[in-house]
C-alpha cells in the first residue's frame, strides 16, 4: 500500500477559515483606525482655524476694515466647515476664511467664539466682560459615532479630551 502525503479537505477548510477570520479582523481594525485618524485630523484643522483667528486678531489689522473689533470662529452643528471672519466696527463685509473638515466628520454642536483685536483674548459674546469666559467645548463626530471633545480656554489654548 502506497502512503500519500498531503492535506485532507477538512484540514484545508479549517486553515482557509482561520485565514479569512484573521483577514476580516484586520480589515475591521484598519477601518476603525482610519475613522479615528479622521477625527484627529479634524481636531488639527480646528486647532489651525483657532490659531489663525487669534493671530490675525492680535495683529489688529485687516484690509477694507477701518477698525477691527474681533475675529469670529463659527462652529455649526452638522457642518463640515469651520468659518473664521473678521468683525469690523463699520459693520462692512469682510473676507471669510473656511476650513473644511475631512469627509465623514462633522461638528456635533454649534458655537461661536470671538478673539478680541490686539489682546487676542477669547470671549463667547462681544458684549460680555472678558473675565466671564472660562471654557468652550467643541464636539466632533464621525460616521461610526465616535466622538472627540475639544476645549478652548480664555487664552485660546485648545485641549483634546480623550
Amino acid at each position: 500500500m502506497i502512503k500519500q502525503k498531503g492535506f485532507t479537505l477538512i484540514e484545508l477548510l479549517i486553515a482557509v477559515g482561520i485565514l479569512m477570520l484573521l483577514v476580516s479582523v484586520g480589515i475591521a481594525n484598519y477601518i476603525g483606525f482610519n475613522e479615528r485618524q479622521k477625527l484627529i485630523q479634524a481636531a488639527e484643522i480646528i486647532r489651525e482655524s483657532v490659531a489663525f483667528a487669534q493671530t490675525y486678531a492680535r495683529s489688529g489689522k485687516i484690509k477694507d476694515c477701518e477698525r477691527l473689533i474681533a475675529y469670529q470662529v463659527s462652529f455649526s452643528a452638522g457642518s463640515e466647515i469651520v468659518s473664521v471672519s473678521p468683525i469690523c466696527e463699520s459693520g462692512g463685509s469682510a473676507e471669510i476664511n473656511e476650513f473644511n473638515l475631512p469627509s465623514g466628520v462633522e461638528l456635533a454642536n454649534s458655537n461661536d467664539i470671538f478673539f478680541r483685536a490686539i489682546s487676542g483674548s477669547v470671549t463667547d459674546d462681544l458684549g460680555k466682560n472678558e473675565g466671564e469666559f472660562t471654557q468652550l467645548q467643541i464636539t466632533i463626530s464621525n460616521s461610526q459615532n465616535q466622538e472627540l471633545i475639544m476645549s478652548i480656554d480664555r487664552s485660546g489654548s485648545l485641549i483634546i479630551e480623550e
